[in-house]
Parts: structure tokens; sequence; C-alpha cells
């Protein structure tokens, strides 16, 4: 193969991944404000909670996960579910559900050959050791909720706190042996280069790797722009500037972004549709 060729071959899978990634950021954002529509129509009885500005984060945490790892989400977050490849109409099925399990503790759990699995517990005792099942990694968007499952005694465990970057956290109620390594959540490429150097740091030796991805405090969607505060209103959009850069580099053309845009679009009102259809009197 020549130069050229390999060069060629490069820019192609690189073009693929950053359509995949763009889709599956359109995809979390755009089901975001169907469902909070759809929330406010009464057609879905349990809230969805809006990942502000974490699109990118999502995306990027699914694209470095490998067939063999074992993910935990604390929160069953409709946004990972997605990016997991769960189908749109599914999740708007599970949120039209009875409301008397908004309040309940829920998780998301995907472990190897599994679909993903909504919990009714988020137990310590459900993240298997890493070896070969994988890397071991836990999400949560809180410190205390990641406390049980940092332990001396457990085995290696990647833990990845998701939080806007406005909202740092005070991560002292973990080990003091585990200190969380920052990251920046608005550029998707660092936040892949982060999760790929926690996950050699579990394989070099070390018990517990932390993981913080600060991502970008943007509240674009939000229902009352007025009352956000002042860094959420000037925050740009982590999309828009996503979709900035793929489309400067070349290798997506504005017309094949729109493309995306459009199906993306027309996939979730297709799913919109048939939910409230579904769920009518």
């Amino acid at each position: 193969m020549t130069t050229a060729t390999c060069q060629a071959s490069v820019a192609s899978t690189t073009a693929d991944r950053e359509r995949a990634l763009y889709t599956t950021m359109l995809r979390l954002r755009r089901f975001e404000e169907k469902a909070g529509m759809l929330y406010a129509m009464g057609t879905i009885a349990v809230p969805c909670p809006l990942g502000y500005g974490q699109e990118g984060a999502i995306a990027a945490l699914v694209d470095v996960l490998q067939p063999t790892d074992v993910l935990l989400s604390l929160s069953a977050l409709p946004g990972l579910e997605l990016a997991l490849s769960a189908s749109p109409l599914t999740v708007f099925q599970r949120l039209a559900g009875s409301n008397d399990a908004a309040g309940a503790p829920i998780a998301l759990l995907r472990r190897p050959g599994e679909d993903v699995s909504v919990l009714n517990r988020p137990e310590p005792a459900l993240v298997p050791a890493a070896g070969r099942a994988g890397a071991s990694i836990v999400l949560a968007t809180g410190a205390s909720e990641l406390a049980p499952f940092v332990d001396p005694s457990r085995a290696k465990i990647l833990a990845i706190l998701m939080v806007p970057s406005d909202r740092r956290p005070d991560t002292s109620p973990l080990l003091a042996g585990m200190p969380f390594r920052e990251c920046d959540g608005t550029h998707l490429d660092s936040i892949s280069d982060a999760l790929a150097a926690a996950r050699d740091a579990l394989a070099a030796g070390e018990t517990h790797v932390g993981l913080m991805l600060l991502t970008p405090p943007y509240a674009g969607h939000a229902r009352d722009p007025g009352r956000r505060p002042a860094a959420r209103r000037d925050s740009p959009d982590p999309i828009a500037l996503y979709r900035h850069q793929i489309v400067s580099s070349g290798r997506i053309t504005e017309t094949e972004a729109s493309a995306i845009e459009n199906a993306v679009r027309d996939e979730i009102a297709a799913c919109g549709r048939a939910i409230t259809l579904a769920c009518a009197p």
C-alpha cells in the first residue's frame, strides 16, 4: 500500500468516526428537546434529565468503549442509552412509564454481549473485576455517588465523574489515594485521549483511576434563557463547535452535515409521533 493510499484510508476512517460522533451528539440533543415537549404535554410521565453540554462527553465515552468493557452509569441517562444504540422509541417508552418510578434510584448497566439494562438499584456488586472482562467503568454525576465503588478492597475501577465545568464538585469524600485527573470536556479529542490514558493507567497496575470530565456549562435548549446564569448564557454550543470543526477540516462537507441533521430530526420526530399515538387515550 502506498503512502498516499494509507493517508486516504486514515482520512476516510477519521471522517467516518466524525460523522458517527456528530450524529450521536445530535440524536442526544434532539431527543431531549422532544422529550421536554412530550413531558410538558403529559405524554411521558418521567422527566428527562437534560445533558446540558454533555453530548460530546457521552459520545466520546461510548466511542472508546471496547466490546469487553463493563459500564455502570449511576443514573439512567437517556443520552447514554441512545449513544449505546438504543432506539429513541424504546427510551420514550421507558419515560412514558409510571411516574411512581421517577424518584427511584435507577442506573444503566452494559455488560459484554448483552443489551443495556435499566436497574432499580446501582449496587457496587454489579461491577465485576477488571481483567479479561475488560475495563470496569463507573459513570456518575456526583462525587458522593461514587464513594461506595472506590473502596480499597474492590477490584480495579475507572471512576468517571461527568459534571459541568461551572459546578466542579468536592471529591474529598472519595479515597485520598485516588486523585481525579481533570479533562476539558469541550473537545471530543481531549476526552478520547484522557479516557485512553486512564485505561492505560489501570492496565499498568493502578488500583483505581478517577477522571473528571468537565463539560461545557451550556444550557442552550433550556426553556427560559433569561434565567440562566451568565456563564451558561455566554457559553458556545458544543455541538455547533464540533460541526464547525469537522466541516472546516474538509473531511465532511456542509451538505453532508446538513443531511445528518435532517436525518436525525426526522428520526426523532417519527419516534415522537409514534409514542404520542401509543399514549393517546
